[in-house]
């Protein structure tokens, strides 16, 4: 047999008036950045990424002034040094050379450093561009659809089946060699990916019940 449920006064208890404490934030409220920043200290390659980069970037900048030689002025005297620990001791530390010196006399050290600063602004500036017009042929393939996104893509599609070297050969012949003419040949197709993924996701959000309502 069931056991009867015996019904007493405090089952009956009246509920709290609690409604503040219910609708009260217990907890501070994250920025978008700190929700970013939060994953990206989550993932360790990324971290040793961004740790080798700032390396890089500090070392572009203060490296050349670490000793008192210029990366354009052959030293004949001192050409085909190696990089000798040993006669570091005892010697100034802005007159070593630390990676030793090449045959006109140059020293290494400097001249690597000196070039790390044209290939991170290189880099940076040909990602800068390639997001920039990513994002922004990608988002108005996206928005306006049909013809035009046909169009659009299909321009890109043809950019993108060229052979990336013949185009920078070109490229460097008819505008010549510079450190704008570089960016210009890295950035020519580089932004076709990201193109491509905002357009996928723009149209992916122009189907979301709350851009249709």
């Amino acid at each position: 047999m069931k056991k009867e449920i015996q019904f007493t006064p405090d089952l009956f208890l009246p509920a709290e008036d609690n409604f503040k404490d219910a609708e009260k934030i217990e907890r501070p409220s994250i920025s978008y950045w700190s929700v970013v920043w939060r994953r990206l200290k989550q993932n360790k390659l990324a971290m040793t990424g961004l740790a080798v980069i700032i390396i890089l970037i500090l070392f572009a900048v203060f490296g050349p002034y670490i000793n008192k030689y210029a990366y354009d002025k052959p030293d004949w005297n001192e050409k085909n040094l190696w990089p000798d620990p040993k006669s570091w001791f005892g010697t100034k530390f802005r007159d070593i050379h630390w990676f030793g010196t090449d045959t006109l006399g140059r020293d290494i050290f400097t001249r690597a450093w000196h070039g790390a600063r044209i290939s991170l602004f290189i880099g940076f500036m040909a990602a800068i561009t390639d997001f920039a017009i990513g994002v922004l042929y990608g988002g108005i393939a996206g928005i306006k659809g049909g013809k035009v996104d046909n169009i659009m893509m299909r321009i890109a599609d043809i950019l993108y089946s060229l052979p990336y070297m013949l185009m920078v050969i070109l490229i460097m012949v008819v505008m010549g060699s510079g450190l704008w003419t570089m960016v210009f040949a890295m950035t020519i197709t580089g932004w076709i990916p990201m193109a491509r993924l905002v357009r996928g996701q723009v149209l992916q959000l122009k189907e979301q019940e709350y851009v249709q309502a």
